[in-house]
């Protein structure tokens, strides 16, 4: 009796599956240059959140004027800035209530840009040590609405996450890498 067919393993599919040494290599050479990448990002987010810094407490002294004689120059250069705003010129809008107002929307966002900042380099981190392969992706998808760095990285992140060596190398089965053969020149 002949041997069924559709049972009999393709040698042109088992080759198509396994996995080349070199296109280990060559995704965790990737993975490596895109864990310094989230490094760099992840740094300069958290940077960015440092200007914000000296507007929040002029914010601050602004919120606790309360008779006080005056306020200090760069205080006053900040309300006249947001006085600048259409709508904020008016005259019966309270300065103190300005300045909680400013407080509260600067202190979550420095909070915000520093815990991004965090978080890439976290990504960062797991892509070095091939762990949490879909957290690393989530946080990749939800990068990109980061522009411009952020969705450029987050996409080349997608890209090499999603190739079959990256998957590898973050689940290592020795069995199914193939070895390169030697040239033979």
């Amino acid at each position: 009796m002949a041997p069924d067919a559709g049972n009999a393993p393709d040698a042109g599919s088992s080759a198509r599956t396994a996995i080349t040494a070199t296109a280990l290599g060559e995704s965790g050479k990737h993975l490596d240059q895109l864990a310094l990448c989230h490094y760099v990002l992840g740094g300069l987010t958290a940077l960015s959140a440092l200007p914000l810094i000296p507007y929040a407490m002029c914010a601050w002294e602004i919120a606790h004027w309360v008779g006080q004689p005056a306020l200090s120059d760069s205080a006053t250069q900040l309300l006249r800035l947001v006085r600048f705003i259409p709508g904020m010129d008016r005259p019966d809008y309270d300065d103190q209530l300005l300045g909680v107002t400013l407080v509260m929307a600067l202190i979550p966002t420095i909070a915000l840009m520093f815990m991004h900042g965090l978080v890439l380099a976290c990504v960062g981190r797991w892509l070095a040590r091939r762990r949490k392969y879909k957290t690393t992706f989530v946080i990749s998808l939800l990068n990109l609405t980061n522009a411009p760095m952020g969705t450029a990285l987050s996409a080349i992140t997608l890209v090499v996450l999603l190739r079959q060596a990256a998957k590898q190398l973050y689940n290592p089965k020795p069995a199914d890498v193939e070895p390169t053969p030697p040239n033979e020149n």
